[in-house]
C-alpha cells in the first residue's frame, strides 16, 4: 500500500491554561487573554489523500508502516532555515551543507561582530551563507529519549546519524528494530535498508561516524 505523499486535515484542540503571567520567564509576561496551547488531535486528524483518505490518524496508527510511526522520521529532524541578510546571504542560493540550531548563536555573534569566548557545539553558518565554506561536517548527531508520557514512545529512544545522504537510527532498548535509509532516493523513509546486502555494506561506516559524533 502506497501511502506516501499523504495530505492530512488537521484538527487542533485549544487548551487554555488560564493564567494571565508568565513571570518571571519575561520581563513584560501579562497577557490580556488567558494563556494557553493548541494540540493537534489523531483522533480528529484525518486523512485528506490516498487508500486511509476519512480516517482519522489515531484509527489508521496501528495500520501504518513502522517509518511512519517513529519519532524519526526525516521531516521531523529537519526544519527550514530562511536567511535574508544581504551583506552574507546570497540570494536565491540553496546551500548544501548541513546545518543544525545549534549554529544560530556562532552566527548571530559573528555577523555582530562580537568576539566569541565560548567553547560552542555549533558553527558559525557565516561561511555557508556567503558561498565560501571551509571544510564543513560531514554528518549530525540526532537524539530521542524514551518519553515517559505517552506510552507508544516509552521504549522508543535512539541515536542517529544523518549524514548529506544516508540515515542510521539505532534504538536504545528495541533490538532488531533499526533503520537505515537512503534519503537521496528515498525521501519518504519507506525502504529500510538496514537488513540488505547494500545496508550491510553501508553500516561499518555509519556505525562508527555515530560512535564519532558522540565522544
Amino acid at each position: 500500500m502506497k501511502l506516501s505523499p499523504a495530505l492530512l486535515n488537521p484538527r487542533f484542540i485549544p487548551r487554555i491554561w488560564g493564567a494571565r503571567s508568565l513571570a518571571p520567564l519575561f520581563e513584560a509576561p501579562t497577557a490580556t487573554d488567558p494563556i494557553g496551547e493548541v494540540w493537534l488531535t489523531g483522533e480528529q486528524c484525518e486523512f485528506a489523500s490516498g487508500p486511509l483518505a476519512g480516517q482519522s490518524l489515531a484509527a489508521a496508527w496501528p495500520t501504518l508502516p513502522p517509518g511512519w510511526t517513529g519519532t524519526n522520521l526525516h521531516g521531523t529532524a529537519r526544519i527550514p532555515l530562511l536567511v535574508r541578510y544581504p551583506r552574507v546571504a546570497r540570494a536565491g542560493s540553496t546551500p548544501a551543507q548541513l546545518a543544525q540550531t545549534i549554529d544560530f548563536a556562532s552566527t548571530i555573534l559573528e555577523i555582530a561582530g562580537v568576539r566569541d569566548t565560548v567553547a560552542r557545539d555549533g558553527r558559525s553558518l557565516v561561511s555557508v551563507l556567503s558561498g565560501s565554506p571551509p571544510s564543513w561536517r560531514r554528518s549530525i548527531l540526532i537524539e530521542y529519549y524514551n518519553d515517559t508520557v505517552f506510552p507508544r514512545i516509552l521504549t522508543m529512544g535512539y541515536k542517529a546519524v544523518r549524514t548529506d545522504r544516508y540515515k542510521y537510527i539505532r534504538y536504545t532498548d528495541l533490538r532488531g528494530m533499526d533503520e537505515l535509509y537512503d534519503l537521496e532516493t528515498d525521501p519518504f523513509e519507506m525502504e529500510n535498508l538496514v537488513d540488505t546486502e547494500r545496508g550491510r555494506a553501508l553500516l561499518p561506516e555509519l556505525t562508527a561516524e555515530l560512535e564519532w559524533l558522540q565522544r
